[in-house]
């Protein structure tokens, strides 16, 4: 086989194979050597042509060449500067410092363990699964610090849990804008704030909205830095989430004290209450219906849900609020007293819930990506290392 061919095919520049050899079917085993005439200092930055020594064969991992394994070996050269008269090591553009592969190799074991787990790409490229999350960490570690955090109009918080039932909650912040921006370890307030203080004033006053659940440390976190944020908004896919859950409740009660006779009527009735009546079949409808007949103070709550959510509706801020203000006098009134907690949330977020009617912005971006983020952790069996797991999240919502 021609050395020349081989170099051709390596295609690294200022670099020429010399030999080869295969200790098996499954290795080749290149020997280079790199044609640049001068070295430049890392030191001053001097180019430097006076070649002090070489040094004992390296040998790292390279691309796979005709499906074998390949690497390359090689003798690190060793120059002399004239500015600042110490000797140092040649930096090859193809291998980064102190590295048991070229660079090429680690990216695309990096852009593999992007896609599925460690151990299948470690096993892929035939290589262990401690190197294998090495390049990783350190590849996406260099490409967010690279990205850094760029000013965005539009913020989204939420949180994820990687295990559930552990309480281990870690905050995403999110824009349309840029997409994942960072990933907390906690979502305590004195956590948020420390992270706005790290980006900065201007950063801070760039943004405009705010739009998160209904998690008061996020808020409050918020208000006291993002000066340009009028009012942060309450998620409204949240807020009705909670209508849901207090129209269940009201459910339940109604069932636990009605005959046997409107019991029979109201089973199976319970996603029927709180699913879009726009999207129910006919069937479904009918169904709807008929427990509703049975029981007339769910009718009644039923009918405020619906109410609320017809608020959304509404484009103009003032007639909202005013909306708003009725509904809760009337829900006070007449709605069952499993729905009072929620008037009383109503009450506690108003200025958070009617924040949606001036920019008409929600968290459904944040909602997307959150999707996204457990399709990642169930590829990543969960993911228990913080520092692995936001680096994942970063970089599948990178470029």
């Amino acid at each position: 086989m021609s050395v020349d061919l081989l170099t051709e095919l390596l295609d690294l520049p200022q670099v020429a194979v010399t030999a080869y050899e295969m200790p098996h079917a499954e290795i080749l085993v290149l020997d280079v050597e790199t044609r640049m005439p001068a070295a430049t200092c890392p030191r001053c930055t001097h180019p430097s042509t006076a070649l002090h020594s070489v040094g004992e064969p390296r040998t790292v991992r390279d691309l796979d060449i005709w499906g074998r394994r390949c690497y390359l070996r090689f003798r690190p050269r060793q120059f002399a500067c004239a500015q600042c008269a110490r000797t140092f090591v040649e930096r090859l553009v193809w291998l980064a410092p102190r590295q048991h592969q070229t660079r090429r190799f680690a990216r695309q074991v990096y852009t593999l363990v992007r896609r599925t787990t460690v151990a299948d790409a470690a096993a892929y490229h035939q290589v262990t699964d401690e190197r294998a999350e090495s390049i990783f960490l350190r590849e996406a570690t260099q490409q967010v610090e690279a990205r850094g955090y760029p000013q965005v109009r539009v913020l989204h918080v939420d949180e994820i849990a990687p295990h559930k039932g552990h309480g281990n909650y870690r905050l995403v912040l999110s824009s349309p804008e840029v997409g994942v921006l960072d990933v907390l370890e906690d979502r305590r307030k004195e956590t948020l704030e420390a992270w706005f203080d790290a980006r900065g004033a201007n950063w801070c006053a760039a943004v405009e909205e705010f739009h998160a659940d209904m998690w008061q440390p996020y808020h409050l976190a918020a208000r006291a830095k993002l000066p340009n944020v009028r009012t942060p908004t309450a998620d409204h896919f949240h807020v009705v989430k909670n209508l849901n859950e207090a129209l269940a409740e009201v459910r339940k009660a109604v069932q636990r004290a009605a005959d046997a006779d409107t019991r029979t009527q109201l089973k199976g009735c319970r996603w029927l209450l709180v699913k879009n009546p726009a999207d129910l079949t006919d069937e479904e409808r009918e169904r709807l219906a008929a427990a509703l007949h049975a029981a007339a103070e769910l009718q009644t709550n039923y009918d405020l849900k619906e109410d609320f959510r017809a608020i959304y509706t509404l484009t103009d801020p003032g007639v909202a609020a005013q909306r708003l203000t009725e509904w809760v006098e009337q829900a006070q009134t007449v709605g069952h007293q499993a729905l009072q907690k929620f008037v009383t949330t109503v009450e506690n977020w108003r200025d958070e819930i009617l924040s949606f009617f001036v920019g008409r912005g929600s968290n459904g971006f944040a909602e997307g990506v959150n999707t996204k983020i457990k399709l990642i952790l169930r590829r990543a069996f969960g993911c228990p290392n913080f520092t692995h797991l936001r680096l994942r999240i970063l970089v599948a919502f990178g470029p």
